[in-house]
């Protein structure tokens, strides 16, 4: 997400003084790969209500009733103009696994109205 940019009941972030860094803070995404085995969670989720809140993301059927969210390609786009980041916030909430490529930052989150 470009933390630059306010977006209505989404959020930014700050740093240990207060300052909001002019970044991109990254987030988990899945990389397409034939060989690839994702690891996750079943839900029985309201469809409508996760794609609102996973905006940054678009909802790909895997098998019939079995859904991943990927990133947009406007998404993937922001990391790779960068600079990008990840909050060490939630990199602790994301199960272990490969290095995030990007470094990791003390971020707190802001939410909007």
């Amino acid at each position: 997400m470009d933390n630059s940019v306010d977006l209505p009941g989404y959020k930014y972030y700050v740093d240990a003084d207060g300052t909001r860094p002019d970044v991109k803070v990254a987030f988990v995404n899945i990389v397409e790969s034939p060989r690839d085995v994702v690891r996750g969670v079943v839900l029985d989720a309201d469809l409508d209500a996760l794609d609102l809140r996973e905006r940054n993301y678009e909802r790909r059927e895997v098998e019939a009733g079995l859904w991943a969210y990927v990133g947009t390609a406007e998404a993937r786009g922001r990391f790779d103009a960068g600079p990008s980041v990840v909050s060490s916030e939630y990199l602790a909430l994301v199960p272990a696994g490969e290095a995030p490529g990007v470094p990791v930052w003390d971020l707190r989150r802001v939410d909007l109205d």
